[in-house]
């Protein structure tokens, strides 16, 4: 079957599939079925072995079934045993983002019915959403398995590799891939050692290309050379060594849901028709398996409620959510396009919400490149609160600032408990609390036996910060302003100060041999001074955090540092 690219879209697996498998019916030797869109139409597709007595296919939209239809009489021969039955409506009967299923009933004569996908009425299709844009520019095939010529898939993954991959019903004695790029052979390899066995009793053999193989715009093709023990040798596809794949142009696949202020929640948040609200499209990443939620320029203030325990974002565990992009999301992420979420009362101590809330993430999550202000909360985290997650959950390059943990709450900015997440890159300020932690909080203890990290933070506060046990996390090159004895002292130089062992703490970098070191609490407190000395020792401290201050002349650089 041959569309023009510009006119199909495809249900496709989260994979990013090229060429797609649609869903199985489990009764009939693996036979497929999809759901297919061109400008006008929306197309259900099922194909059969053997001409069918009798087929319908039921779909729903929005949750709600919409069409029961017999469809016997679209029987196509395909010449090979195989039938195919299809139903077209109205694309107008539709709109931008309704969620669509399909299933099919059938029977050939004398024999059982089936639901396809099956084995029973309960099952249907995977979500098909109108008019989004996908990673699948391509025009689908599906076929069903036989024994000689296997079902084959080309897959882009998400690191932006390749792979080739097909299935028989039998061992192959020797299998091997040629692929072309941009009509110049680029691969010819051996894969029979990549042999998987399936559940239903078929061989997948599989091979993935390096992250830089191709480029965007490179054109593929592919093509298998096979034989069984004691069988001529097969090409996939067939019948000889001049058929070649269907063209498959070269595209990453971004696994990602897209929000915008020019958005719309009723658009199914792709890149070309972004929704409106974070949560919305969090809520799309979830039905789409999606690993990232990408949030253009603006300020998001997302409430459906305001009481002093209300969260106002719940981040997913593996679901990443990137600030930092221009409106057509055409940029890398930077800080230059401002991302701002914003807590509806304006920076008051009045009630909530919490800005984000981050529980039990295992997987890969990243929160980076927002700002993320005016949050209240009663409880602990004003700006952000983590809970019970291990080291993929990483917080970059955010902007925390004017978040407020009331009454007896902890963490006005962050509060970090029983975590190893990573914290860097970010500039903590102005937090509030009466209690503790105007800026940062952690407790413990840390899991998975990795302390959190917290690296590279620039920590300009206005009260204290509270750590329960230094045990929980790892501190290093961390800049706190707040300690500076005047505004003139605030500024911040280039002097790195490490520790070099047990207690011992070595300033390097300075820009004159003259200088004073001041070792402070966390209360502002002197602690510890001396001058002109570039290596020292803090034995005589008692176990805690400390902020070391280095003053040359009217500039101080102060960076913490603790003492075991």
């Amino acid at each position: 079957m041959k569309t023009k690219l510009t006119s199909l879209k495809t249900v496709f697996l989260t994979t990013c599939l090229l060429i797609v498998t649609g869903f199985i019916n489990e009764a009939t030797a693996q036979c497929h079925a999809y759901i297919s869109q061109t400008v006008s139409t929306l197309k259900f597709t099922v194909k059969l072995t053997g001409l069918q007595q009798y087929v319908e296919v039921f779909a729903s939209k929005n949750g709600q079934q919409n069409i029961a239809q017999n469809i016997t009489s679209s029987a196509v021969n395909n010449g090979d045993g195989t039938y195919t039955y299809s139903y077209s409506t109205a694309l107008g009967n539709y709109a931008t983002g309704d969620a669509v299923l399909a299933r099919f009933y059938s029977y050939l004569q004398a024999k059982p019915a089936v639901f396809t996908p099956g084995p029973s009425e309960g099952n249907w299709s995977q979500t098909y959403f109108i008019n989004q844009t996908n990673c699948n520019p391509n025009p689908p095939q599906f076929n069903c398995e036989y024994p000689s010529a296997g079902t084959m898939k080309l897959a882009i993954n998400q690191d932006g590799s390749v792979k080739f991959s097909i299935t028989f019903n039998q061992i192959q004695a020797y299998i091997e891939l040629f692929s072309q790029k941009n009509g110049q052979q680029n691969i010819a390899t051996n894969i029979v050692g990549s042999q998987v066995a399936n559940l239903n009793g078929t061989y997948t053999y599989s091979y993935t290309t390096a992250t830089n193989t191709y480029t965007q715009g490179n054109v593929i093709l592919y093509r298998f050379y096979s034989y069984v023990a004691a069988q001529p040798a097969v090409f996939n596809p067939g019948p000889n060594e001049g058929v070649w794949s269907q063209p498959v142009t070269y595209a990453p696949c971004v696994n990602a849901a897209y929000v915008s202020i020019f958005g719309s929640d009723s658009n199914p948040g792709t890149k070309t028709a972004p929704v409106r609200n974070i949560n919305k499209g969090i809520a799309i990443a979830l039905t789409n398996q999606n690993t990232e939620v990408r949030v253009a320029e603006g300020t998001y203030t997302e409430s459906a409620g305001y009481s002093n325990f209300y969260t106002m974002i719940n981040v997913q565990n593996g679901i990443s959510l990137i600030g930092g992009f221009a409106p057509d999301f055409n940029n890398t992420p930077d800080t230059s396009h401002h991302t701002i979420i914003h807590g509806p009362n304006g920076g008051t101590q009045a009630a909530g919400p919490r800005i984000l809330s981050a529980t039990n993430i295992t997987n890969p999550t990243t929160i980076a490149y927002f700002t993320i202000e005016n949050g209240v909360t009663q409880a602990a985290g004003g700006g952000i609160y983590i809970d019970n997650s291990n080291s993929k959950l990483i917080v970059r390059n955010n902007i925390v600032k004017n978040n407020f943990a009331t009454y007896s709450g902890y963490g006005g900015n962050i509060y970090l408990q029983n975590s190893a997440a990573q914290i860097y890159n970010n500039k903590i300020l102005f937090g509030f609390c009466p209690s503790h932690a105007a800026d940062l909080q952690i407790t413990g203890p840390y899991i998975d036996a990795t302390k959190a990290d917290i690296h590279h933070n620039t920590f300009t506060c206005n009260t204290t910060m509270y750590v329960d046990n230094l045990i929980f996390a790892n501190f290093h090159d961390n800049n706190f302003l707040c300690l500076a004895p005047s505004a003139a002292q605030k500024q911040e130089s280039a002097v790195l100060i490490s520790n070099q062992g047990e207690n011992v703490i070595q300033i390097s970098n300075l820009t004159s041999p003259v200088f004073t070191i001041e070792v402070y609490n966390l209360m502002g407190q002197l602690q510890y001074s001396t001058s002109n000395v570039s290596t020292f020792s803090l034995n005589d401290l008692q176990p805690g955090i400390y902020a070391v201050s280095v003053i040359q002349g009217d500039q101080k650089s102060t960076k913490m540092t603790y003492v075991k």
